[in-house]
């Protein structure tokens, strides 16, 4: 009778389908070409010297040369890989920046559907003072959480931790499609926040390309 119950045991791990872990190389070569590097320049005042720094934005429109950022990244003037970027819309609360980059020749990132929890989910930016982009995985920690510390924005967490520079680079699901945006990490460094998709298309939806 044992013998009869092993058998059944392993036809059965031979039959039922095993959930694959994501190909985070071939969704990688999908979304770079989508991502570009943000310079940004804050001008000197009289209390303040020049600044400067790095934050990420990707395409979300290749007609009308939409992008998205972190308003957090908003300079006096800006450029995406070199190409000036000029501000269409501003959401200070939501932290959200979308530019117009009238050279930009990137690729367009589609978006997905809500995630839940344990969604296996990357993020991709450039670390500051890294040339190269940073790829981060995870899964999906709280779909949606809420709290006055955040300002109770709708946030989707993720299981790691975001580097600086990565702020306005996207978060994407198995199939390379936009679920929230890199925003900000948690001060113990062991999560990653940014706002849930819901929330991210009820404010830019007008400006992703169909």
């Amino acid at each position: 009778m044992r013998r009869i119950l092993v058998s059944l045991l392993l036809a059965l791990t031979l039959i039922l389908p095993v959930a694959a872990a994501p190909s985070w190389e071939a969704v990688t070569r999908r979304v770079t070409p989508s991502i570009g590097r943000v310079a940004l320049t804050i001008l000197p005042t009289e209390d303040t010297p020049m600044l400067k720094g790095d934050c990420t934005a990707f395409a979300i429109d290749d007609v009308r040369h939409f992008y998205l950022t972190a308003q957090h990244c908003q300079g006096d003037t800006m450029e995406v890989d070199g190409k000036p970027a000029g501000v269409v819309f501003v959401d200070d609360k939501l932290d959200l920046l979308v530019l117009r980059v009238p050279e930009g020749r990137h690729r367009a990132l589609k978006s997905g559907q809500p995630v839940v929890r344990g969604t296996d989910v990357a993020a991709f930016g450039y670390a500051f003072g890294w040339t190269d982009l940073f790829v981060k995985v995870g899964v999906v920690a709280v779909p949606d959480l809420r709290i006055a510390l955040f300002g109770h924005r709708s946030l989707t967490v993720v299981s790691f931790a975001f580097i600086e520079g990565m702020s306005g680079g996207p978060v994407v699901d198995a199939e390379g499609r936009v679920v929230s945006i890199v925003q900000a990490s948690h001060s113990n460094g062991q999560a990653g926040q940014g706002l849930a998709l819901p929330a991210l298309l009820g404010a830019t939806g007008a400006f992703w390309g169909r």
